[in-house]
């Protein structure tokens, strides 16, 4: 685990002091008592109306490492009249000893001045010891248009051997150490090599009061052969809209014998100096032999770009990473689909249409994917859109795809594929 911070002299565990939970007190007898403390948390606003986060830090004060946490959240209202309660794991899922991560509980209820929250461990397991020190730097933070706050990282790796970063987020503080908000990691390596550095971003609410962010991650050492079985089969290329807009598009192809997890990071470069960063990563693994196209928005920029900028003065480099697949998440299912509209506004396509279940099995991660070429089979967009965590036998449900376009595409004269994908549950 790491903890990077913004600002200098921050702690990387602030807040109230923590409300001591033990695996006696709450949780079934083990042998040894696992001693994990739980923060009282804060309630801050989640940058959307209508809704209210819960935010708050646990730690474990164990000699031994623990995973499958679960933490019960509770919301009050000014008067101390519970308003609703949710169950969800830490940012980091496995803690090793001394371990600390933040953990974060999105509402559906407007926030109130005088709200309060309460957290308590109802769930939590020894494990091996897994977790590899690294270090973090936050190097830029920018204020983007929709009001939440956008971080440039750098994760460091001091260590002599390769890492796989499995988790990292970053957490907003007040002058006092208080947490203000939760930015969850939006792009980044899943590999860092020895004594070497990669950039990440995170993007989230956080309340005018923010004064520092600390950063903290879990990491491992990877083992056994390092593979890389995905290739761009196409691109990747920097487009406009014709409102001016940036996005990149390509196709990320699996040309190993078996389904993959396939990824990669995109760099924004204008001379030597770092713009930006975004991630492509697919919500259901690539098929053996799949090319799947892709389309991102332009990463944050952290930094001007030239007053007409063209596409041949910036850098666009991209770094593709693949992980195996397991069997169970291998088993890809086609589902029904029907397209019901298409809509075209100015360079965006709009394609709405439902999903359905034909099997008789329940379907993880129903997704629906698709993708727009030029008659010559050019990429012009892309996009997918998950349905909902499962969809059960003959369940159904809407969808709707907005997908930018560049500005000399004539979309009545390209070419749209879609399928609808998920993954059949076990049993």
């Amino acid at each position: 685990m790491l903890a990077g911070c913004s600002q200098p002299g921050h702690s990387p565990t602030p807040g109230p002091s923590p409300n001591p939970l033990s695996s006696e007190d709450h949780l079934p007898t083990a042998t040894p008592a696992l001693s994990i403390e739980v923060s009282p948390p804060v309630v801050v606003a989640a940058g959307r109306p209508g809704e209210t986060d819960v935010v708050g830090l646990i730690s474990n004060r164990s000699g031994q490492a623990v995973d499958n946490l679960r933490i019960r959240v509770s919301l009050f209202d000014p008067s101390g009249k519970r308003l609703a309660e949710l169950e969800v794991p830490p940012a980091l899922t496995q803690l090793d000893a001394a371990d600390v991560s933040p953990f974060s509980a999105r509402f559906p209820v407007t926030r109130q001045q005088g709200m309060q929250a309460s957290a308590e461990l109802v769930r939590v397991r020894s494990a091996s010891a897994a977790n590899t020190p690294l270090q973090a730097e936050i190097v830029r933070v920018e204020q983007l248009a929709d009001g939440s706050t956008a971080l440039l990282g750098r994760l460091t790796n001091p260590g002599s051997s390769h890492v796989l970063v499995r988790e990292l987020v970053a957490l907003a503080l007040d002058a006092q150490g208080h947490p203000t908000g939760l930015l969850p990691w939006s792009a980044g390596p899943i590999r860092i090599a020895p004594r070497s550095s990669q950039p990440f971003v995170a993007i989230g609410p956080a309340g005018e009061t923010t004064e520092a962010h600390v950063a903290y991650a879990r990491a491992e050492i990877e083992t056994g052969e390092r593979r890389v079985d995905v290739r761009f089969a196409a691109g990747p290329d920097l487009q406009t809209t014709r409102q001016g807009e940036w996005f990149i598009t390509g196709a990320l192809e699996n040309v190993g014998s078996q389904p993959v997890w396939g990824q990669s990071a995109l760099r924004l470069e204008l001379d030597p100096r770092l713009l930006g960063l975004v991630q492509v990563h697919f919500p259901l693994p690539l098929a053996p032999g799949e090319a799947r196209p892709f389309s991102v928005r332009m990463p944050p920029l952290f930094g001007p770009l030239p007053a007409s900028p063209d596409p041949a003065e910036l850098g666009l480099s991209a770094s593709p990473e693949s992980l195996p697949a397991s069997a169970a998440e291998a088993a890809l299912v086609l589902l029904d689909l029907q397209v019901e509209s298409f809509e075209f506004t100015g360079s965006r396509a709009f394609i709405r249409g439902r999903v359905s279940n034909p099997t008789s099995h329940t379907i993880v991660t129903p997704s629906v994917f698709a993708a727009v070429r030029s008659t010559e089979g050019k990429v012009l967009g892309a996009g997918w859109q998950v349905l909902a965590p499962d969809l059960a036998p003959a369940g159904e449900r809407t969808f709707t795809l907005s997908i930018d376009l560049p500005a000399r595409a004539t979309p009545s004269m390209a070419e749209y594929d879609l399928r609808a994908l998920g993954i059949e549950a076990d049993g």
